[in-house]
This record gives C-alpha cells, structure tokens and sequence, in this order.
C-alpha cells in the first residue's frame, strides 16, 4: 500500500516518467541520470523531490545506505557487465532493501551479455542471477516482460526485484 515512507532513488530517470507511479510511496524521491537534458525534461515534468545529473555507479557508490528501494526501469540495458552496478547498489541501499528493474533478456545460448545492434546489452538469466548472488542480493521475482515496441516488434526483457540480504 502506498504510504509515502520509502527513500526512493530513480536511477536513470530519463525525462520523469515514473515518478508518479512511485510517488505515492516515497517520503523522498530522487532521480538520478546521465543526461543533463534528461534531467532538465524531469524537472519540467515534476514529482521528485532531488535531480541529479551523474553517473549511475559513482553516485551509487558515494551514497551509502541511503536508500530503502532503488528503481531502474530500461536503463541497465546501457551496461553490459553488472557486476559493478549491482554492488554499488548493495551499498546505496539500507540493509534489507529492495532493487527493482529491467533489463533485455539475450538468448538463452548468451553466457552472460551480449551488445545488440541497437547499442542495447542483453544479459542472460542465469548470468543475472549469479552476479545479483554475488552482489548480496535475494531474488524475489524475476519475470519474462515485453518491455516496449521496437519497430512494432515486442522487445522482451526480464523485471527483476531483489532484496539486499541483511549482513550479519
């Protein structure tokens, strides 16, 4: 139930468009994004409480605990190892924590990631879950998804929620 009591990062938040799907959860929400025109087109659009242009895994790193969920729809589809970007969201988010995101599902012959032609990676399903485990997370769905239309063909990915396993 949406109560307004979760620090929410937006991690890749291009032009804004979740924020109104996650504000109704979020006692704070930030969004975070390369592109300084993104952000621009976020801030106009309204809904987050910080915009931040940067670097999705040196602002990760250097934001520690901060966050209780972390969202990032249609963005790790420009990394192709997540290796880095899977701890430094361990770190950024409090213990128990949850990731939520997308990726493009590659071929079930991919061992891990593939560059597409359309300058978009893919990540194998077996490859995501090691490098999650590897990161400290618990996966908690892991969903085939189209996640939009490339030239009216469905492009197929996987929605991924993981928790941050609580360190001992």
């Amino acid at each position: 139930t949406p109560d307004k009591q979760l620090d929410i990062l937006d991690a890749g938040c291009g032009t804004g468009l979740s924020a109104s799907a996650l504000q109704p959860f979020a006692a704070h929400l930030t969004g975070v994004d390369l592109s300084p025109g993104m952000v621009d087109k976020a801030r106009q659009r309204g809904g987050y409480d910080a915009l931040v242009v940067a670097e999705l895994t040196d602002y990760l790193g250097r934001h520690a605990a901060q966050f209780d969920l972390i969202v990032s729809m249609d963005t790790l589809i420009y990394f192709g190892d997540l290796g880095t970007v899977f701890r430094s969201a361990a770190t950024a988010l409090r213990p128990t924590g949850y990731f939520a995101f997308t990726l493009e599902k590659a071929d079930t012959a991919s061992p891990g990631y593939q560059l597409n032609t359309n300058a978009r990676y893919s990540h194998a399903t077996a490859y995501v879950t090691q490098q999650l485990a590897d990161a400290g997370f618990s996966i908690q769905a892991m969903d085939a998804a189209v996640l939009r239309q490339n030239d009216d063909e469905p492009v197929h990915g996987l929605a991924v929620l993981a928790r941050r396993c609580a360190v001992a």
